[in-house]
Parts: structure tokens; sequence; C-alpha cells
């Protein structure tokens, strides 16, 4: 087996501030498993001299992260901190001191999934000053020859007046992207550190070959790997990024992720994919806590800092979970679960997705094992692990619970037993009111004394919203005041586009309802499957004119067919009209079969040159018949 220079276990401190004696635990948890280094994300989650304005509750002073550093110094762990410097600024971002060094357009353009801004303009004129510096403050902090310096997901990037400015006068985004690289590069390199950087970027701007190549690329992929890594975004360009890497001479490192419950799936994947060639090293990262606990991951922390290190392998994984978990029939269940996640609940009395075979079986598998994961956790009596058994529980539970409530949605829209539907629904809250009462222990016992972030999804927030989402639909149901449906059926071809749409109806009194406006995806992407999908919305019990569908955002979106039913009556897409924008085939939405139309620009690396793209409109007109006349 090849010996991994760096072996490192991610901790986010920027989306969930730990204590300090819970850092350490993680820190002896990294030791246990064999890893040797501990990668700490913290986009601000430290405050410098320049940064004296960050909150305290939410960030640690620079005595703290010393103390962090020489705490895991003593146990022969090096720490390496993470930094941002152009995406993930938003908690940056969010100050008013630093408010202005943000993109200003974020609202209209981009990937859509914020409602703040989230990325720097390094054309600001004030930009650099304040990123320079920050980064040169935290890295005195740390003694790793290391330092990531991001560069991942700058959706936002080149939105501003200024980028927009320099853009029309023929300055390349990926010429910006380029000399910040450089830029970055040249600022660690002066304090004598080497920095690693995110590569998903590169899959939009082609520059790898002019970059020095000290870098490491960090290259992260959370999917099923069969050959070769997928990329991450619209048209999920594919490349077999470790051999080019090895051709050009770059270091990098494989970068998998932790499971809330330790499914390893995705991780022995890229584990495979990553040996086969010569890497500098391996990280697991583990991301965005702040409405949730790593508990559920130390079994897949602890199995894969052992594999790394070369001291088990694969087929010794149940083996590995049960170090941690003590019960060895427990450890085979969640050593076997394959548990990509369900997603979270909508309103379920406005629209539902239509079931999907892999839900089903998905459901089966989880209500299977449910009860005898449970059967099994009440028999552990050392309090830790039954707490890491709990949570991994939980997780698996919560899964269920969103499968119940998808469940609920297609039994209501279908006219089903109402009783059942409202059983099922209390069922769900019952269950969650159970995960929140647990989940609450935890933070009182670990987060004793810390906030939860309320920028992100908090633990209080989390609950709230779903006790209150659940309340909700069981009043709707319960009065149950009648509807129509309105059928919509699309195809997905790539899975991490982020095309949108809205959808308004036009009634036969004039009336008009704007029955979806976002995104529009089946919850199989979550196992990265494409494909025909369908959703139904609930509408008046009246005649509609017509259909006005509008389709923006990064990629395109293809709409397949559009259909209503009132009652028993059903009313099809007769005619069809193109308003405005890139649509192609549209006369195609007027078959119920496979058929597609293709609405806005599906061209990924497009949208990267030009991100004003995101911004236009791509309209059809569609009106209904009776199905028999």
């Amino acid at each position: 087996m090849k010996e991994l220079k760096i072996r490192a276990l991610q901790m986010d401190l920027a989306r969930q501030k730990e204590n300090i004696e819970y850092v350490y635990s993680y820190i002896d948890l990294a030791v246990k498993s064999g890893y040797n280094s501990v990668l700490i994300y913290l986009e601000n989650a430290i405050r410098t001299k320049s940064t004296s304005f960050f909150n305290s509750d939410d960030t640690y002073s620079e005595e703290e992260m010393l103390g962090i550093v020489a705490y895991a110094e003593s146990k022969g762990i090096e720490i390496i901190p993470a930094l941002e410097t152009l995406g993930h600024l938003e908690k940056f971002l969010a100050y008013p001191q630093l408010a202005h060094l943000g993109e200003k357009d974020y609202k209209t353009i981009g990937r859509g999934f914020d409602s703040k801004p989230t990325c720097g303009c390094l054309n600001h004129p004030d930009f650099y000053d304040f990123i320079d510096t920050y980064v040169k403050e935290v890295c005195a902090l740390f003694k790793s020859e290391y330092v990531h310096v991001g560069l991942d997901e700058t959706f936002d990037f080149t939105a501003c007046e200024y980028c927009q400015e320099l853009i029309k006068k023929g300055v390349e985004p990926k010429t910006m992207f380029l000399n910040h690289i450089l830029h970055i590069h040249e600022v660690c390199k002066s304090i004598g550190k080497r920095i690693m950087m995110w590569d998903d970027y590169f899959e939009y701007f082609d520059i790898v070959e002019e970059l020095p190549r000290d870098i490491i690329m960090c290259n992260w992929n959370y999917m099923y790997m069969s050959n070769q890594p997928l990329g991450h975004w619209t048209n999920r360009i594919s490349k077999d990024w470790f051999n080019y890497y090895d051709k050009l001479g770059f270091e990098y490192l494989f970068c998998t992720n932790v499971h809330r419950a330790s499914s390893t799936y995705a991780t022995d994947s890229f584990y495979d994919y990553g040996m086969r060639y010569k890497p500098l090293g391996a990280l697991m990262t583990a991301w965005e806590r702040s409405c949730s606990f790593y508990f559920g991951a130390y079994p897949c922390i602890y199995y894969y800092g052992k594999l790394l290190s070369g001291e088990i392998r694969k087929e010794q994984k149940a083996e590995a979970f049960k170090d941690i978990l003590e019960d060895a029939e427990l450890a085979n269940m969640f050593a076997h679960l394959c548990l990509p996640g369900a997603g979270g609940m909508h309103d379920i009395t406005k629209s539902c997705e239509n079931g999907q075979a892999i839900n089903v079986i998905y459901k089966d598998t989880i209500a299977y094992f449910l009860p005898k994961l449970a059967e099994r956790i009440e028999l552990l009596k050392d309090v830790s692990t039954k707490e890491i058994a709990t949570d991994m529980y939980n997780f698996v539970l919560e899964q269920y619970i969103q499968l119940v409530i998808r469940d609920c949605a297609r039994d209501y829209f279908e006219g089903r037993d109402r009783k059942e539907i409202l059983s099922k629904i209390t069922y769900a809250k019952d269950r969650y009111n159970e995960i929140r009462v647990f989940n609450e222990k935890l933070w009182d016992k670990y987060r004793n004394g810390i906030k939860s972030d309320e920028t992100l999804c908090s633990l209080t927030r989390k609950f709230q919203s779903a006790n209150a989402l659940l309340d909700d639909i069981y009043d709707k149901v319960q009065k149950d005041e009648g509807f129509g449906i309105f059928f919509v059926d699309l195809m997905l071809p790539d899975a991490y586009g982020t095309p949108a749409c809205t959808m308004e109806i036009e009634y036969a009194s004039g009336e008009k309802q704007v029955i979806h406006d976002g995104q529009l995806k089946p919850s199989s992407v979550t196992f990265d499957f494409g494909g025909c999908f369908g959703y139904r919305f609930a509408i008046k019990k009246e005649k509609i004119n017509k259909l006005t569908f509008t389709a923006y955002g990064e990629g395109a979106t293809y709409p397949l067919n559009f259909r209503y039913q009132i009652d028993d009556d059903i009313y099809v897409a007769s005619t069809v009209k193109k308003i405005c924008g890139h649509v192609v085939n549209e006369e195609k939405v007027l078959f119920n079969d496979t058929r597609f139309a293709e609405m806005g620009y599906d061209d990924g690396i497009a949208h990267a040159r030009d991100i004003m793209l995101c911004k236009e409109k791509h309209v059809i007109e569609v009106t209904f018949d009776d199905l028999v006349k």
C-alpha cells in the first residue's frame, strides 16, 4: 500500500463553534483513528487584530486557537488552517465593516443557493487589503507549512459592477480567477506557507497548466464514483484528474465526506480511485454541524483513518465500526446501510413529488432496519457509545420521516383515507420531537454556553420549523377543502445543474396564481439519478386559460408535459407558444411521453464566462383542452 504523507480529518468551526474541550476530544479521536493532521475549516472563526469586531459568541480569540494548536502538537497532530479567500465569505460580508467587499447582484445572478452575498469581489479596491491582512494574521497562529485557501463554489463570481466593467473591456473571468490564485499563492509564499486549494472550479476555468506546481490540489467528491470523478456543477464534466495532475507534476489530496450516520459507499469508491495514483494524501471532510453533531460520524471517521494508515482493509469495515459501537451486530448493520439522505420536508398540501422506485426501496430498507437498530442500541451500557449510536439512528429516522411525509403527500393528492394520512403526520411529529429532545441534551452537554448559529440552520430553528410545518399540514389535511391537480413532468439529464422555473397559471376567471418559483428536482438526485420525473400542484377547481412557464438560472430546464385534473375531468396541453429567450423544440411538451423541450442554456462553462446568462428569461405559454371532447 502507498504511504500517504497527509492523512487529515476535518472539523468545521466556521458553521458551528464548539467548546474547546470538545475540540480537544475530536483531536483525540483523530489520534485514535490513525490520522496525522486535522484541517480546521475557519472562514471567519478567529478574531484577529484587524477583525476585533467579530462576534465573540461565534468566533475564537487568537489565544484560544493557539491553545488548540498546542494541544494537537502534544498529541502528534498537525493543525492545518483552512480559510476562504473568494467564495464562502458570507459570514465576513454579514458585518457592516466588510459588506462593501462582496458581489452586489447575488439575488438575481448565480446558482441561487443563498439569499445573501457569498462571494467577495476581487476587483474592489479594498478587497486585497483586507484578505491579505487576515490571511497573514491567521497563518501566524499555526505551525503547519500548509494553509488551505478555499476557492471552491464561487457561485456569484464577477456579478458586480467592478467585474462587469472589466469584462466589457475584454478581461475574461477565468483570467481574474487565475490572477487571484497567483496573488494568494504569493501572499502565502511570502510568509513561508504552501497553499492547498479546492479544484472544482477548474471544470469551468481551464487554467491548471498555468499554475505554480507547488500548489496542492484538493479534489472533493461526495458521490459514488465508478471510474473517474464526475463533475460537481452543470454538465458534470468528468475528467481523470489525478492522471492529469501526475503528468503535470502537481501533488494532490483526495477528499471525501463523512456521513452523519457513517455511510461509506461513496467514501470507499473514492478511496479505490485515489489509491490507483500517487496522492500526497487524503482528507475526510465534515461540514455544517450547526443543526447536528459529529457523533454519528465517529465510526466512519475511525474506519477511514485506519484504512488510510494501512492498519485495516475495506473488508474489515464492520470490525472497525465495532471498535466504536462495541456491539458487533449493530456495527454490522450500520456499516452496510446506504444512506445518501432524503432531503428536507416541504408543504405537501401545495405540491407533491411523483413516486420513484428508488425511494420506495430506500424507505422499505430503512423501515426494516429501524426496529433492529433500536433494539441493539437499547442494550448498550456505555453512555458515550449510546450517544454515538443514537445520533446515527436519529439520522436514519429523519430520513424515514421525510419519506413517510412524501407518502402522505401522494396519499393526499390521490384522495386516500384522511384518517391514515393524519396518523402518519402524527407519527412524524412525535418522532421529530424525540429527536429534538435528544439533540437538546447533546447541546447542553457538549455545547453548553455556545449559541446555535442563527445565520445557518440552527438546531432550535430546525425543529421549530419542522413542527410548525407538520402542524400546518395536519390542519390543512383535516379541513380537506378540495382542490384540482396540476401535473408537471420534466427531464433531468444533469442532476447538479441549478436551473429554476416559475409556473404561473391564469384561470378562466382571469385570476392568476404562481404555483411554483425556484428549483424543481426529484429527491432521487440524492442517489445521483437523472431521468424523467414529475410533480403535482394543488390548484383551484376552475378551468385554466393558460400556463406561463419561465425558465432561468444556470443550466437548462427540460419540460416534457403539462396537464391538469378537476375531479374526473382531465385537461391536456393543446397549444404551445414561445414568448422569449432560448427555447428549442417547444412543441414536444404537447406529447405525454419522454420527448422534451429545452429552455435556457445547458453549457456551464458559458455561464461561468458570462454570469449574466442566469438573468435571462426563457418563456413559453401553454393552453389546454379537455382530454375527451
